[in-house]
């Protein structure tokens, strides 16, 4: 659904002009557009190639590094295999060793313990202590520590090309001006600053947000407009099912109508937590209220549309109670229709729609009512042309196009302009003949053209002068 603000004038006549507008830059603009983002695409294809092939040529880099690692790591390799095999040789001559040095232990215990009380047995002690200790050094040195494993170089992975270049350009991602200017006419119509919400106000801003959700883009709302000096139209909606004059009520509590009588029923705390019904009345019953805006409504058609009478029995809607809170009690003395902001919307996107209310006409209700509004409400801003309003975007929008073509066709242009002008192409050089002082005129074998020539003259008495520089 699209909202349109107040201060718009000549609607339908800024759509048939949007329309002509856009037809108009389509015949100009699309073919050169085209033209230009396919040789945007080329040459962000071809840098992207480029960088494809730098990164081609560093993944070629970091293979062969990988190879040259695992070659190394396979001689590593090889060689500890050896150093393990000899190692496990060294381990069952050490084992050999170990035993021979618990005998020179046991043996040596002995004598030292036979011989310590002789006069001899200090200096006879020392002998199997140097075995031992000899043997001890035997046994360390056979108990080599066995060396680490080698460990295999680190497999590069997988390149990624979309991570350091994204996507290959297709020309779905090539960004180009979009010639479809019907969107941004509809989005500067819509209200650009939401007024603050007073008490009032928040259930019209309610309203609207819920038929934005539910209504499709065929829909047009207009919110506030004023069908009399002191009586406007909460909500004004145009749309295929018909004209929806709707009148919002914000109430809380219990909303009743029984025979022809309104009045709400609210809960009022008192101090001490006590609850006590507080009933309010309204001078003016709301569905009477809604029966006015009908009658104005249809009476502007009526005057200022009238090559369009069948839309006096299109004039839709009712009482919209849009508080989340509210309990209605209406009987069947209720002079229109009612019900909640949900229920609404439905009514409204369900209706049968109607066939000569086409978006043209609906442009034109909408003209209507705006003037009469604008007429009623001295206070009302300068109002805007919507027609003028689709030239602007249309200037726009072709300045952004020859920006966009000029942009990527003028490299195309200067290398145009290079091979035309390239130096391969000689020019012709001027000689002179000896004997009569004039030019000649030869041809460049190599680019078929009259090439004049000058040559030296020689003249009794005086130096040959040359007349080439």
């Amino acid at each position: 659904m699209r909202t349109i603000a107040n201060q718009w004038s000549n609607l339908a006549k800024g759509y048939q002009e949007l329309v002509r507008l856009q037809e108009e830059l389509r015949q100009e603009w699309e073919k050169p557009l085209e033209n230009a983002r396919q040789l945007r695409l080329q040459k962000e294809r071809d840098a992207w190639e480029e960088k494809k092939k730098r990164l081609d040529a560093e993944n070629q880099q970091y293979q062969k590094r990988y190879d040259r690692e695992l070659n190394q790591w396979r001689v590593q390799l090889e060689s500890y295999t050896r150093t393990l095999e000899d190692w496990k040789i060294l381990q069952n001559g050490l084992s050999r060793e170990q035993s021979k040095l618990t005998l020179y232990l046991i043996f040596g215990g002995l004598l030292a313990v036979t011989l310590i009380f002789s006069i001899l047995g200090i200096p006879l002690s020392l002998v199997p202590i140097y075995f031992m200790i000899r043997q001890y050094r035997k046994v360390e040195k056979l108990r080599l520590q066995l060396p680490p494993q080698p460990r295999p170089p680190k497999k590069p992975q997988p390149f990624d090309y979309e991570s350091k270049l994204g996507r290959r350009p297709t020309l779905q991602t090539t960004p180009s001006v979009s010639l479809d200017i019907m969107p941004a006419w509809w989005q500067a119509l819509g209200i650009q600053e939401q007024p603050e919400r007073g008490y009032g106000l928040e259930g019209v801003a309610n309203l609207l947000e819920v038929l934005t959700r539910k209504l499709p883009d065929s829909f047009i709302t207009f919110q506030e407009l004023l069908v009399t000096q002191s009586l406007d139209a909460d909500v004004l909606v145009l749309g295929p099912s018909g004209i929806w004059v709707l009148e919002s009520k914000f109430w809380a509590g219990q909303v009743v109508c029984r025979k022809g009588t309104w009045y709400q029923v609210k809960d009022v705390y008192q101090r001490g937590g006590a609850v006590d019904k507080k009933v309010t009345s309204y001078g003016i019953n709301p569905d009477d209220q809604w029966l006015r805006e009908q009658s104005m409504v249809t009476e502007t058609l009526r005057r200022r549309v009238p090559d369009h009478p069948f839309l006096l029995k299109h004039v839709k809607g009712g009482l919209v109670f849009t508080h989340p809170e509210v309990e209605l009690i209406i009987d069947n003395s209720c002079k229109v229709q009612w019900g909640k902001v949900e229920e609404w919307a439905e009514r409204i996107m369900n209706s049968k729609p109607i066939r000569q209310l086409t978006p043209e006409t609906q442009l034109d209700v909408a003209d209507a009512i705006l003037t009469f509004a604008n007429i009623v409400d001295s206070a009302s801003p300068q109002r805007n042309s919507a027609a003028s309003l689709a030239q602007r975007i249309y200037n726009t929008t072709a300045g952004e196009a020859r920006k966009y073509v000029i942009k990527w066709e003028k490299p195309v242009r200067k290398e145009r302009i290079f091979h035309r002008r390239n130096p391969s192409t000689s020019k012709p050089v001027a000689t002179k003949n000896p004997s009569t002082s004039t030019p000649t005129v030869t041809k460049n074998p190599s680019t078929s053209k009259p090439v004049v020539t000058k040559k030296r003259v020689n003249t009794p008495g005086k130096k040959s002068v040359s007349n080439q520089p």
